[in-house]
């Protein structure tokens, strides 16, 4: 379930070779991506992830989703949408009614301008929270946001569907209750290395199971119709819920 495929990589591979930028990179010049965030006092974090974007399972199965099964025009609103790489990757595939909003002032203003940068229109706003500001929301996606603080999911879901169309989508990614059994992971992955006494907690405060996240979505009138691939460590699996209408 976990991880990315070879095949994956291979494809990107093919298209370097080809001069075009692998199938989930953002195009535009990647050098320009740290002056950006630089600029902006945005996390630095933003830099890597963009850089890395092919080799992230967690969003490449999001995004690969999305292609698949929602319609160009219907509205993508991405809660905790950082520096606006899922939406600006997005809108180069031909979506066009893409919204967002974060808490942080300076990943807005550097997803303004990586998004003027590659030529694409979004709509970002500062807002903090992870349901969506409006409503007729056709898919909402919440990429590594949501486990980061404790939630009440079950709430958290209705309070989602109150602005999903009908039959609309939750998609995001979740941290598997495995990580649980594995070494450290009381730990901020970033600081396994140090000596014990060093590290910090845990910044993956939710984790859950699959099972558990079906019980959860169902209680609160969702189907959980998908859980796709994600990454390896943590694991991580993608969340595809829809909602329920009688």
């Amino acid at each position: 379930m976990f991880g990315i495929s070879r095949a994956a990589n291979q494809f990107a591979k093919m298209r370097r070779a080809i001069g075009l930028p692998p199938y989930h990179e953002l195009n535009i010049p990647m050098d320009a991506i740290e002056t950006i965030v630089k600029s902006t006092g945005a996390e630095p974090w933003f830099v890597w992830s963009v850089q890395n974007r092919s080799t992230r399972g967690e969003t490449n199965s999001a995004m690969d989703w999305i292609v698949k099964h929602i319609p160009k025009d219907g509205l993508i609103f991405e809660v905790g949408c950082g520096c606006g790489a899922n939406l600006i990757w997005l809108a180069q595939h031909g979506f066009h009614n893409l919204v967002g909003t974060d808490g942080s002032a300076s990943a807005i203003a550097a997803a303004e301008q990586l998004a003027d940068l590659a030529q694409q229109k979004i709509s970002v706003r500062v807002v903090g929270g992870f349901v969506p500001s409006e409503g007729n929301v056709t898919a909402l996606l919440a990429i590594n946001c949501i486990y980061y603080a404790p939630i009440d999911m079950i709430e958290h879901l209705k309070a989602c569907r109150d602005k999903l169309v009908p039959g609309g989508y939750v998609i995001f990614d979740m941290v598997d209750r495995s990580f649980d059994s594995m070494p450290n992971n009381q730990y901020i992955t970033d600081d396994w290395r140090l000596p014990e006494a060093k590290r910090r907690p845990s910044q993956y405060v939710v984790r859950m199971s699959p099972d558990e996240l079906r019980d959860k979505a169902a209680r609160a009138e969702f189907a959980m119709l998908s859980e796709l691939s994600g990454t390896k460590v943590p694991p991580r699996y993608v969340a595809v819920l829809q909602r329920i209408d009688q």
